[in-house]
């Protein structure tokens, strides 16, 4: 909720919706993977996430600004899986606030003693999700598109004023 206050805040009231979206994702992101807020986040992993973020939105890995970002994320990486198995274990011996809170918490709980889904699985999972996650960006900004103005899909732009003009938060029919 604090997220979507803050980007859908009265201070970005016709901006662009990605630009606070992308300067607010880490700290989403890790405060639902790791219970972990803003200022803990450390610069290597910020790095790193600009890094893969940069790839992703690339994709085209004949391009040097692709190559260039590659190798920032390799050269983080052990550093980032460190950090996340300190974290995990954070969560573990209750030095996170409200782990309950966070989704390894409950990878942890789930896994029971690791036979099917050991630790190493859930440091991994918990980056895995950078790539799952940032989708949920990719997939905002496509709606934007087919919503816009002038630019948009005028049969979806149709249908969402049809549905907003109605009852959208009504589930009962």
């Amino acid at each position: 909720v604090k997220f979507w206050d803050k980007i859908l805040g009265d201070a970005n009231a016709g901006k662009p919706l990605m630009r606070p979206y992308l300067e607010n994702y880490f700290d989403l992101y890790w405060d639902l993977h790791l219970g972990v807020k803003a200022d803990a986040i450390p610069q290597p992993v910020q790095d790193l996430g600009l890094a893969f973020n940069t790839v992703l939105a690339y994709r085209d890995v004949t391009q040097k600004i692709v190559y260039d970002n590659y190798m920032t994320v390799r050269q983080h990486l052990d550093f980032l899986k460190e950090w996340i198995d300190e974290r995990l274990a954070d969560i573990t011996n209750g030095k996170t606030a409200n782990p309950e809170k966070t989704f390894a918490w409950y990878w942890l709980k789930n896994a029971g003693d690791g036979e099917y889904f050991a630790h190493k699985d859930v440091v991994f999972e918990v980056f895995h999700n950078f790539v799952a996650l940032s989708q949920w960006g990719n997939t905002m900004y496509n709606i934007m598109l087919k919503l816009a103005k002038d630019t948009g899909d005028p049969d979806a732009r149709a249908s969402f004023k049809t549905i907003m003009q109605g009852s959208p938060d009504d589930a009962g029919g």
